[in-house]
């Protein structure tokens, strides 16, 4: 019997190895360099709000998972992040990310100018993306290299102080001895009381500013909500503004592009508004002489001061002649309400939004042809603008691709033309994304349109090319607002329905699931005087003057100190 010899696994492997070392042209043989392994490495770089802290560990991954910044501490962008090799720079978010990292043991560096630089040595596992945390202290928080002092307090005391619209976890009287050199804008919040105007102050290393707060209580309540795509404004009772949320443009006014999770006041506003308009990346208040002022992106001329310079602070808007009574801020373009019932647009005119039978942009208003009176309200939508005459009819005009001019066609009209079905009967109207929705004398909805993700609420995503009926709200519905993809309703009785796209909760029924037809916004069923929609948040009024939002919070939309998402309604801070 022939015994068969057994050659274990192992050793043919290192026999295939070494034949295959010996392959290649040229004669002489080279081992295979093997394949280096590769990771990936991210993390939120922070800045300590009010002063340097240490404080216990928090597990990044699962605390980012709610998008959420610890408290006393704001993201950090323009941080230089290094590992490996690779560099990028940390987001308005003080997000970073770096792909292509050697596996194994490597230093993440960590580091801008006016900071002490980190390093953090990180495992690097092959196709694995690694969260960065420093040892002993919030995920890579920079420490200031230079730092002053500075006194807050207020009457009464007890208010929870805001440090560039961040929550430091400080109350009044504190005095900061930590905090950063440079100027930096305070702002303290306590529960009853108004919101004041913020304060500037600049911390140096020779001295200790003081700013001191007197408060209101109950004070100040807001007369008018208007949210843009990613930001919000509020007009005071005492004809103030304050915004906050998205400030990449300046659209906050408070001269700064910094983003704020908490209401700011705007620059040189602080009195004297009558009504306010956001969208765009731009906020524009009609004042009580009947001017206009905006601020914010200025592309194409948007802001209508004759430049396409972006502001920080609020400009006048030319040629209107202290006759305005209300102004509707579109994508690239605005239109303006005349006391005398006229329509006078500005901005962006590739599709004949501006309405003068053009499509020159144009950098300050023009007459909207054949609109030069008998109109009562106006509403810019994306590229294209809407006007409800006196007679309760409803008339369009600019891009007509998704068939909001309700004509039967996708031509672009240059000129205003009447909304077939609805020359008579309308209330109110709103020009969305690429959808238009009415309020009629019956309080029924209809709408027309792009229907992506349900904006129209007829149970359906087909576009609509002619106004149609709103599923369950034919009656009891007292204003409709709309913005990107998802429209609400407030009811006669107070209470609030959206509909549409809930990618991020801004339905706020508790879920991201889209919704089709009008659903019940959570814990709003009454006492609700207004609402306004935003491109992915919604805020909501209350009767009693307090705010509540709810949606996307990556720029601090929702106002609540934090930019964590809400599937539900959250108070503003101060309201």
């Amino acid at each position: 019997m022939k015994i068969k010899r057994i050659i274990p696994f192992a050793f043919l492997l290192l026999i295939l190895v070494n034949m295959l070392a010996g392959c290649g042209g040229g004669g002489g043989g080279s081992a295979i360099a093997p394949v280096a392994q590769k990771g990936y490495i991210q993390g939120y770089v922070y800045v300590p709000v009010g002063g340097a802290r240490v404080t216990v560990e928090i597990p990044l991954g699962i605390m980012r998972a709610a998008n959420a910044v610890p408290a006393g501490y704001a993201p950090l962008s323009g941080a230089t992040v290094s590992c490996g090799g690779m560099s990028t720079v940390s987001n308005v978010n003080g997000y970073y990310f770096l792909p292509e990292i050697t596996a194994g043991l490597q230093t993440v560096t960590i580091s801008k100018t006016g900071y002490q630089t980190i390093t953090i040595n990180k495992t690097i596992i092959s196709n694995v993306t690694v969260t960065v945390t420093q040892e002993g202290s919030t995920a890579g928080s920079l420490i200031p290299t230079e730092v002053g002092s500075v006194s807050v307090t207020s009457t009464p005391s007890g208010a929870t102080i805001y440090i560039d619209g961040y929550n430091s976890t400080f109350t009044t009287p504190h005095t900061f001895t930590n905090i950063k050199t440079g100027s930096h804008q305070i702002n303290v919040v306590l529960s009853g009381y108004s919101v004041p105007m913020f304060q500037m102050v600049s911390a140096t290393t020779q001295a200790t500013p003081g700013v001191a707060f007197t408060l209101t209580a109950g004070g100040d309540s807001v007369s008018e909500l208007s949210t843009g795509g990613n930001h919000n404004c509020a007009l005071m009772s005492t004809g103030g503004v304050t915004c906050w949320g998205s400030n990449t443009y300046g659209e906050l006014g408070d001269g700064t592009t910094t983003d704020r999770s908490a209401p700011v006041g705007v620059t040189g506003l602080t009195s004297g508004v009558a009504a306010i308009s956001t969208g765009g990346g731009r906020s524009c208040a009609v004042m009580t002489n009947g001017d206009v002022k905006c601020w914010g992106n200025n592309y194409f001329g948007s802001l209508g001061d004759g430049t396409t310079a972006e502001r920080h602070t609020p400009v006048y808007v030319y040629g209107l002649g202290a006759a305005v009574s209300a102004v509707s801020i579109g994508y690239y373009h605005a239109c303006a309400l005349t006391t005398s019932g006229g329509v006078k647009c500005w901005g962006r005119n590739k599709y004949g939004e501006v309405g003068d039978g053009t499509t020159n942009e144009r950098d300050i208003p023009v007459d909207v042809t054949g609109l030069t009176s008998g109109v009562t309200a106006i509403s810019a939508g994306s590229a294209f603008s809407c006007a409800l005459m006196s007679t309760g009819g409803v008339k369009c005009w600019g891009d007509n691709q998704y068939g909001v001019l309700a004509d039967g066609t996708k031509t672009e009209r240059h000129t205003p033309v009447d909304i077939p079905g609805l020359t008579s009967g309308v209330t109110a109207i709103v020009a969305a994304g690429s959808y238009v929705c009415a309020l009629t004398t019956s309080g029924g909805v209809k709408c027309w349109g792009t229907n992506f993700n349900g904006a129209i609420g007829d149970g359906t995503t087909t576009d609509r090319y002619a106004p149609v009926d709103v599923t369950g709200l034919t009656s009891g519905v007292s204003a409709i607002s709309a913005n990107y993809l998802h429209t609400c309703a407030l009811t006669t009785s107070g209470g609030v329905k959206c509909w549409g796209s809930n990618v991020y909760g801004e339905i706020g029924d508790g879920t991201t699931v889209d919704k089709y037809t009008p659903v019940d916004v959570t814990g709003l069923t009454s006492g609700v005087a207004a609402i306004s929609t935003g491109a992915y948040h919604t805020c909501a009024l209350y009767l009693s003057g307090r705010m509540k939002c709810w949606g996307i919070n990556e720029n601090g939309e929702l106002g609540d100190g934090t930019i964590a998402d809400k599937l539900t309604p959250a108070y503003v801070i101060g309201f």
